[in-house]
């Protein structure tokens, strides 16, 4: 039996510990940084960097996967994404500040890829003008079905949601879990909640 599309997806967050920093953007990445929330390319030499948010944590772990939301991630996860050459994926380089000491071996994952797929008949959510406050997520398969996997890996909600998380298939997911790796969880979209982003 096939294992029905929405099973195949999960929500990438952040693994819910106060030594795991998030993380913002820097003065010297400001232009940048908004070049890629409106969805822009960087130039292929560009390294970005950020400033840990609160820089009053006490121990922090720089670890796998950071948020600005936007993911941060390490090499090792990077390096899993890359070898599936998603043209609708850029990976830029990345240095994390933390009292002047820069971190580096991380990229920023810029997703350019977004689908309309939101099947809001079956979504717990509230509607106002287009704008959905999402409680729960359910895709609509059919319209997924029809577009290739590898275009749909990783992607975006296109719709006008809240909150705009990245979604990722199984196949990634599975290997970046071989990895071992800390600071990041998968959440399957059938098991996720609005709930779950303060948990």
């Amino acid at each position: 039996m096939t294992k029905q599309l929405n099973s195949q997806y999960y929500i990438i967050t952040r693994e819910n510990n106060d030594n795991y920093p998030l993380l913002c953007e820097s003065s010297e990445s400001d232009d940048d940084y908004l070049k890629l929330i409106q969805k822009n390319r960087l130039s292929e030499e560009t390294t970005l960097i950020f400033d840990v948010a609160n820089p009053k944590v006490s121990q922090p772990e720089f670890v796998d996967y950071h948020s600005l939301p936007e993911p941060v991630i390490s090499k090792t996860i990077a390096s899993i994404i890359a070898k599936k050459s998603l043209p609708y994926i850029q990976l830029i380089p990345t240095e994390i500040r933390y009292k002047n000491i820069l971190h580096k071996d991380y990229y920023y994952l810029h997703v350019l890829n977004e689908i309309e797929c939101l099947n809001a008949a079956a979504t717990d959510c509230d509607e106002d003008d287009g704008e959905y406050e999402l409680e729960t997520l359910v895709l609509d398969e059919k319209k997924l079905s029809k577009i290739k996997e590898k275009n749909r890996l990783l992607f975006y909600l296109k719709e006008d949601v809240s909150p705009k998380d990245c979604i990722i298939h199984e196949s990634l997911v599975n290997e970046i879990i071989d990895t071992d790796p800390k600071g990041i969880q998968f959440i399957s979209l059938p098991e996720w909640s609005i709930d779950c982003d303060f948990n």
